[in-house]
């Protein structure tokens, strides 16, 4: 694992404590108004660095190839993701159960499941490893299910 991984393991190790404290300490109506602002800011900066999180351990294992367009290997991807349904999962380790390593395995099997999308597709027969720019978009949970778009943007 690199430094970099290593460090927002670290960074998101620290948000997902304060996060756990404040639900487990904070009563749920305090936390939606006296606290909210910071509460708020505190989650969405864990999305932001879950974001990261995803992506660092995600994309750069993707098997792309460059004689397919960038288009149609971006469908490839979005489906997959969707069809997958883990990226639900992989919210529910962040905000439910503080679980950095169990989001870490999902997000090795969602490459996994990419991958086997694009291979599944006939053109990919002479796929490369490519890095990708994009990024995954990881929404915090509301109720019993998270409320959003999981996707490559």
């Amino acid at each position: 694992m690199n430094q970099t991984l290593e460090a927002m393991e670290s960074s998101l190790n620290q948000l997902l404590s304060i996060l756990k404290k404040n639900k487990e300490a904070v009563a749920p109506d305090l936390l939606q108004t006296i606290y909210r602002d910071s509460y708020e800011e505190l989650k969405n900066t864990i999305k932001h660095e879950a974001e990261a999180y995803v992506k660092a351990v995600t994309l750069p294992g993707l098997k792309l190839n460059v004689n397919i367009s960038w288009e149609e290997q971006i469908c490839i991807i979005n489906q997959a993701i969707q069809d997958s349904g883990m990226m639900k999962e992989i919210s529910r380790c962040f905000f439910r159960y503080y679980d950095l390593k169990k989001a870490y395995q999902l997000c090795l099997q969602l490459c996994q499941r990419i991958n086997e999308a694009l291979y599944a597709n006939k053109n990919m027969d002479s796929a490369i490893q490519t890095p990708m720019s994009n990024h995954i978009i990881l929404q915090p949970p509301k109720g019993e299910t998270p409320n959003g778009q999981y996707m490559l943007r």
